[in-house]
């Protein structure tokens, strides 16, 4: 378990747009009573898929399907993420949450 300060300071340092603490604490990791975020880390895998790639002009979309399957979980989702090309780099435009999907391991592989 992290502490949440620690954690989204950390997080907010890598983007040059703000990353809300309200934001963040809409995680399934946060927890509200112990004002900390678990980390299922260790001994589980995230695997993260481009599914379709979009071009128009400047603007791509990505079409991202991913899950985690740990000790505990498998949790999996879909989302959207557009970018747009400036100059020798991209600049982020948006990204959207999908589908979304959480199974208890003793559910998923009963």
């Amino acid at each position: 378990m992290l502490p949440a300060d620690f954690l989204e300071n950390t997080v907010a340092s890598y983007f040059t747009f703000p990353v809300t603490a309200e934001y963040m604490r809409q995680s399934r990791y946060y927890h509200a009573n112990s004002n900390t975020y678990y980390l299922d880390g260790i001994g589980s895998t995230a695997t993260l898929v481009v599914t379709d790639v979009k071009t128009q002009e400047n603007r791509t979309t990505l079409t991202l399907s991913g899950y985690i399957l740990s000790s505990f979980e498998y949790y999996y989702w879909e989302d959207t993420l557009v970018v747009e090309a400036a100059g020798d780099s991209w600049r982020y435009v948006s990204l959207d949450h999908g589908e979304t999907g959480y199974i208890a391991k003793e559910d998923a592989f009963a």
